[in-house]
């Protein structure tokens, strides 16, 4: 807690105090007796997990560990209403609707609710299909989709539409079909050539996905020179500009988009050579550090966006984390079915 207090004085929009110091003993107290009553549990179940050679207990360990992140992304961070003035200002804030607003600039936000919804909902298709029969699975998935949607009725932070329901069940058949039918794809991540054009569709719309979220062009030469200056802030400091929780959402969203990049180099690496390949992944961390160039330069000319040097670090982080989850579950996969 001291430390916490003492990090937080070269942050001066992080407030210091005491309550900073009760809060870290506070979590200290919680963590101990989450582990007093959980730990050894989940130990075990970590363990079973990373020893496992078994493509179906990996499967399902992921797919759950996955729902689980998405569930308490959904919740997080826990700002219950708890009033009907709240939830009426709330519903003024734009995070309680019927549909979303697409026109203007509004299209984005709008793009975004949908694909977010959409991809939390995967990892319970997924694990629907692999437990449930069909007749089962499909209702399951559309009653789960619902669920989401009331679950984040009370939280203030949280988005709540109708339109998003649609597409959460969209997302939940597509991790249904990628399980429940595997003859549609088995054949297809076999070839390297699959990977290969997974990757090439991310190298072109990953620099698209973060610049389009821009409203106009920087042309004024001092302004522009100020953001180039400002992009070689020291690390992370632009983060702690906005809450913790837009911080931590900002974060998790750069590591899991750059994940995928990851996961589609170990795919490629497993299905043209049958394992890691040093050019490979050399390859990968090249094509993660050059789109990370890009991206923040591009972002210098594009205002509201802020650039940031160490992001590049982020990306490359996000990039490694899902080479090691790709060649994780794919080395299973490819000794069972075959390169």
């Amino acid at each position: 807690g001291l430390l916490c207090v003492l990090v937080q004085f070269w942050f001066l929009p992080r407030s210091v105090s005491w309550n900073v110091v009760a809060a870290g003993f506070v979590g200290v107290i919680r963590g101990g007796g989450a582990w007093v009553g959980t730990g050894p549990s989940s130990e075990c179940l970590l363990v079973r997990m990373l020893q496992s050679n078994s493509l179906s207990a990996k499967f399902s360990s992921i797919t759950l560990l996955a729902m689980l992140s998405c569930l308490i992304y959904s919740l997080y961070p826990f700002d219950l209403v708890l009033s009907l003035s709240e939830l009426d200002e709330k519903r003024n804030a734009g995070r309680l609707r019927w549909w979303t607003e697409v026109s203007g600039t509004g299209w984005f936000a709008a793009v975004k609710g949908w694909l977010v919804s959409a991809l939390r909902m995967v990892p319970f298709g997924a694990w629907f299909g692999f437990k449930f029969q069909p007749r089962l699975a499909i209702p399951t998935i559309c009653l789960t989709a619902i669920l989401f949607e009331l679950l984040q009725l009370p939280i203030f932070s949280k988005h709540s539409a109708c339109d998003e329901i649609p597409a959460g069940i969209l997302g939940g058949l597509s991790g249904w079909l990628l399980v429940g039918k595997p003859n549609l794809w088995r054949s297809v991540l076999k070839e390297s050539r699959f990977w290969f054009l997974g990757i090439a569709v991310c190298v072109v719309l990953l620099p698209l996905l973060f610049i389009v979220r821009g409203d106009a062009f920087v042309t004024d030469p001092q302004e522009i020179a100020d953001r180039w200056w400002g992009m070689l802030s020291p690390p992370l400091t632009r983060y702690y500009f906005t809450s913790e929780y837009n911080a931590l959402t900002n974060l998790a969203g750069k590591v899991g988009i750059f994940s995928i990049l990851g996961v589609l180099f170990a795919g490629y690496a497993r299905s043209r050579h049958g394992d890691s390949h040093p050019r490979v992944a050399i390859s990968g961390f090249f094509v993660t550090g050059v789109l990370g160039i890009a991206i923040e330069v591009l972002q210098v000319y594009r205002y509201p966006l802020i650039a940031d040097i160490w992001d590049i670090a982020i990306y490359l982080i996000g990039f490694l984390c899902g080479r090691i989850a790709g060649f994780w579950v794919l080395a299973d996969w490819f000794r069972e079915f075959g390169t």
